[in-house]
């Protein structure tokens, strides 16, 4: 990589921290996600896609109800499996505030190897969710 690239500029300051003061940084990855009833490639195929409202998968707010989240499992399960099955330990799962928004946390690591693991759990996520033909976003509120 090139010394400028985000990734040397981390590895170089996480050496450097290492070589100077003894700090070991460890880092965790939370990332919230919306999930939606029908796929991006539906919503563009529609006919008049600027108006199409995406469905979100849930009825109401979810925040620690285990009904509404028992509903989406069957998604979710599958985005946990993947990961753990691609060397991305997942910690939890749950429902959030917001229709259709979930929760993943993955196990902490040290901060260059969880960067990684952040990059594998967004792809994996979307390509789990377009194989069932369902989307998923990781906008804040959309």
């Amino acid at each position: 990589l090139v010394p400028i690239a985000p990734r040397s500029i981390l590895k170089n300051t996480m050496q450097k921290a290492s070589a100077e003061f003894g700090y070991y940084a460890l880092a965790a990855s939370e990332l919230e996600y919306y999930i939606y009833e029908q796929s991006y490639r539906e919503c563009r195929n529609e006919a008049n896609y600027r108006q199409s409202q995406m469905r979100a998968i849930g009825d109401y707010m979810e925040d620690y109800h285990i009904l509404q989240g028992t509903r989406s499992e069957w998604i979710n399960a599958q985005f946990r499996r993947h990961l753990r099955d691609s060397g991305v330990p997942v910690e939890c799962t749950k429902g959030e505030a917001g229709i259709g928004q979930h929760e993943l946390n993955i196990v902490y690591d040290d901060v260059l190897s969880m960067c990684d693991k952040h990059v594998v759990y967004k792809q994996c996520l979307k390509e789990v969710a377009d194989l069932n033909n369902v989307a998923v976003t990781f906008m804040c509120k959309p």
